[in-house]
């Protein structure tokens, strides 16, 4: 499947009835998902799902996760609550069935197949990360939260094509209501053209807050992969065969092949847009705190809450106009800059498929607790700073989502994902001069190669360019052979 997303031009009178659908979408899903996490609670009650979770929690202190689906009693246990689940409509056929009825009385304006596509299916996603995967939490949809709708194509949105322009229809002839003939700005190039042509899957209509007020795009998901030849059937982005090792510190990524190396900054202008945002935050907590003299305490600390008939109270916030327009321009400020960095890895991702289409990178995990500071030992507070300047960069780089984008396209080629290597700390701090673990050789983001220091980002990927998949290890030989490849920096 692929994606396309192009404008809309929309009147006032299209916006305010788009605007009525995102509305009774959202209060669909919520109530929903009320009645659905009720269900869920009534059935953890039961004498018989309590005792297969104690079973459960038991096996799984015995043995070891990576063995849990050899065990028996385990794998007897997981069935049965799965079987429970199913019984009680925890299905995606279930939820489809449930969010119609709820439908019924909005059907004017919000159709079956419409419910279907836009609420069952994604709040079935996300009971399902919940009960069989690793989500923790479920969230109802706040005002303006629901930004999307959507249909098979077939009914509700159509794509329609007239004089050689193209508009979506928006239409419900059983419930006579009044159709929007939405017209698309596009499309503007061979791609579009292309894409827009294929069979369609889903029609999406979605609004995003840019400036002061909601843009409408329409997404089509057509079948096949993304457009990737020109007319002449050259590939835009070529993708040439070979193996290539990654590496990723913080904002900065490196990348090693037999044709040489490079080397990105994840985030080429973080220090303008840091600049920017900081003095946002700044002015926006100075006139909050103007405006809200009352919920601080003498040191400056936001209170707990205000005591009121001898009950805590939530704190009542009064925002004036001029903290609204800042809260709108810093909004402004990180959507430009979320679209910048897309477009930027994007670019990354088209210059890493130059240099070879086997990835091997050491596993790091680019998710990291948010520190706690200690008020009463200053030397934890070294590594507080240490963490929340990690977790920052990491915020403002976000190499997992290049990395996911790097597998999405090799996935379009039919290629193996990103091979992310287990180390361990002996591992970690290779050195191929001993041939062993030399940490003392690695001083900061440096690494000491003979009399002279180098970058130890660009140094890692080289080993893992090097790496032995057969022997789990690095390959003296290969890294000796291979050391021309840096011969700029070693």
């Amino acid at each position: 499947m692929s994606v396309l997303t192009l404008p809309l031009t929309i009147e006032k009178w299209q916006a305010d009835r788009l605007n009525r659908k995102y509305e009774t979408a959202r209060k669909i899903y919520n109530s929903v998902l009320k009645k659905e996490l009720t269900k869920l609670q009534e059935l953890k009650k039961t004498k018989k799902w309590r005792h297969n979770e104690t079973i459960i929690v038991e096996e799984y202190k015995k043995i070891d996760r990576e063995k849990a689906k050899q065990n028996a009693d385990l794998k007897t246990a997981l069935q049965e609550r799965n079987k429970m689940l199913q019984d009680e409509g925890f299905t995606q056929f279930s939820f489809i069935s449930e969010t119609q009825k709820f439908a019924e009385h909005f059907s004017a304006s919000i159709p079956s197949n419409m419910a279907a596509e836009t609420i069952a299916k994604p709040l079935w996603s996300a009971f399902e990360s919940v009960l069989y995967r690793k989500g923790k939490n479920l969230h109802f949809k706040r005002y303006e939260e629901f930004n999307s709708i959507a249909t098979n194509g077939k009914s509700g949105l159509r794509l329609i094509e007239e004089d050689g322009k193209y508009y979506i229809l928006f239409s419900n002839i059983r419930k006579r209501a009044k159709p929007i003939k939405m017209y698309i700005n596009g499309p503007s190039n061979e791609y579009e053209d292309n894409m827009i042509k294929r069979k369609i899957k889903i029609i999406r209509i979605i609004r995003k807050m840019e400036k002061t007020k909601f843009h409408y795009y329409v997404q089509l998901v057509v079948e096949g992969a993304p457009y990737q030849k020109n007319k002449n059937g050259i590939l835009i982005h070529p993708i040439i065969p070979g193996t290539v090792g990654l590496a990723v510190w913080r904002t900065k990524l490196c990348a090693v092949s037999q044709n040489g190396y490079k080397s990105w900054e994840l985030c080429p202008d973080l220090e303008e847009y840091s600049l920017k945002r900081d003095l946002l935050n700044k002015e926006m907590e100075e006139v909050r705190r103007c405006n809200n003299p009352d919920n601080y305490n003498e040191d400056g600390t936001i209170k707990k809450g205000i005591i009121i008939d001898g009950k805590r109270q939530k704190l009542c916030w009064h925002d004036s106009n001029r903290y609204k327009d800042l809260k709108r321009e810093k909004r402004e400020l990180e959507r430009k800059n979320r679209e910048t960095r897309k477009i930027y890895q994007n670019k990354i991702v088209n210059e890493l498929l130059t240099m070879g289409d086997h990835f091997i990178m050491p596993e790091v995990s680019f998710i990291t607790k948010k520190a706690k500071f200690d008020e009463d030992n200053r030397l934890t507070n070294v590594e507080y700073k240490k963490k929340k300047d990690r977790r920052k960069s990491i915020q403002e780089g976000a190499p997992a989502a290049l990395i996911a984008r790097l597998n999405q396209r090799l996935a379009f080629a039919e290629k193996e994902d990103v091979i992310r290597i287990k180390l361990s700390e002996e591992m970690y701090w290779y050195h191929h001069s001993i041939n062993a673990s030399a940490k003392h050789l690695y001083q900061g983001d440096k690494v000491i190669i003979g009399t002279d220091l180098y970058d130890h980002t660009l140094y890692r990927a080289f080993l893992a360019y090097n790496f032995n998949e057969e022997i789990k290890t690095f390959d003296v030989e290969k890294i000796n052979r291979s050391l021309h490849l840096l011969s700029d920096k070693l």
